[in-house]
């Protein structure tokens, strides 16, 4: 029995008539040469989400190529380890949605930046996996096949990459009803929240970007002024924006769908509709009310005083938006810098609810006979809707009072 060390081109023995030879093959050479060269692909087929691997990241998939058997007679190097190397060339491509016919002209239509790039290696023991390396091709939208092939062997598997549009969001959004309410109900209100997605980059030279499209599928219909849209920003998030409808709060649910045009043939791809959640949350607007910067009345001589009493210098009360009608108010007023002995009645307003749910106002004041000059007065009308999350319940104006003078018929008894 000879124990050989290496493989010699030949082999002279020596031994008498009827011996029987046996060759036995060293440690080192069992596999490679017992071997039939093979590998397998486990997961023949690679989903990419675009954007997720933008142009120039790559994908890096560790046991790629498992089960290497490498082929008969490849040599060891001087550490024992043999180096198995592999080829990647396109087969051919199509349109990501499945119903394109396979274009079969040898490449990958632009599917990846760079052509995918496998690396294995075994040792004197056994073959070891392969490493997948891939960076996909910037707005291109497909799906396309490529072989692998066993340098120097006949060992061939093929596998597939197919790229499509995919986003992650937010579920639930939140946005605080505006507060500073102007009376008109129509008035757009511009505003906008930050919505978390993956999306595309702008537009460039002979690009298509990426489309978003938003639609409200339950609630409030009323809520927003128009639909959602989305803009990208260069980072690979969107910015989701709505105009709010001044005074008005609820909650609705919206279904967002991003559109690219394929880079292979001009078709639409459509990602999945993904769904979020937006509350307006209601904030206290402030109460609304007008008055003049002053009004002139002229002294008097009923005796024992003069008594003012409009319902004209006050006007346009309202409590806020529609939503509340229902809450409470109160005006508050303030007179200072007037002269001593004007009044007997400082100003005041009282407030009274007609029948059509609208607030009156009545400014009222009593003056001494013969007494004349100016005051200021402050007015504040409350509510009773609170302050909370930034909310408003109160709103000041600020009135001037002249008390002129006026000439008096002499007297004689």
């Amino acid at each position: 029995t000879y124990i050989l060390s290496s493989i010699p081109e030949s082999i002279a023995l020596s031994a008498p008539p009827g011996s029987i030879i046996t060759l036995t093959p060293a440690s080192p050479f069992l596999a490679n040469c017992l071997n039939r060269p093979d590998f397998l692909i486990p997961d023949a087929s690679i989903p990419l989400t675009q954007f997720l691997y933008p142009l120039g990241s790559p994908l890096i998939r560790p046991g790629f190529i498992t089960n290497i058997s490498a082929r008969q007679g490849i040599p060891l190097d001087p550490d024992g380890i043999i180096k198995v190397a592999f080829s990647v060339t396109p087969l051919r491509y199509r349109a990501y949605q499945g119903s394109g016919a396979w274009v079969e002209d040898g490449s990958d239509g632009g599917l990846l930046s760079t052509l995918p790039v496998l690396k294995g290696i075994c040792s004197e023991v056994a073959c070891g996996g392969a490493t997948l390396n891939l960076s996909q091709a910037e707005d291109v939208n497909g799906e396309a096949e490529y072989r692998v092939t066993m340098k120097d062997t006949d060992a061939v598997h093929t596998f597939k990459v197919a790229t499509k549009l995919a986003f992650s969001i937010e579920e639930e959004l939140v946005a605080y009803e505006v507060i500073e309410y102007s009376g008109d109900d129509s008035e757009e209100v511009p505003a906008f929240m930050r919505l978390a997605f993956v999306g595309g980059s702008l537009r460039t030279a002979g690009q298509v970007p990426v489309r978003f499209m938003v639609s409200q599928v339950a609630g409030d219909s009323e809520m927003l002024l128009g639909s959602p849209t989305v803009f990208l920003s260069l980072n690979g998030t969107g910015e989701l924006r709505f105009k709010l409808r001044k005074g008005h709060n609820g909650n609705a649910t919206f279904s967002l769908q991003g559109t690219h045009t394929n880079g292979y043939d001009n078709t639409t791809t459509l990602s999945t509709p993904v769904n979020f959640y937006l509350e307006v949350i209601p904030v206290n607007s402030q109460p609304l009310f007008s008055v003049p910067e002053e009004i002139i009345v002229y002294m008097d001589a009923y005796p024992p005083d003069a008594t003012f009493a409009s319902g004209a210098v006050v006007s346009g009360v309202v409590s806020g938006p529609p939503d509340e009608m229902d809450q409470e108010l109160n005006f508050s007023v303030y007179t200072y810098d007037f002269p001593d002995g004007l009044f007997v009645d400082l100003p005041n307003i009282s407030l009274s609810v007609f029948p059509n749910e609208t607030w009156g106002a009545e400014f009222s004041f009593s003056t001494a006979p013969y007494q004349y000059g100016s005051a200021s007065i402050l007015l504040t009308l409350s509510d009773d809707g609170g302050t909370a999350v930034g909310g408003r319940n109160s709103i000041t104006h600020n009135l001037t009072l002249i008390v002129l003078p006026a000439n008096q018929p002499p007297t004689f008894e």
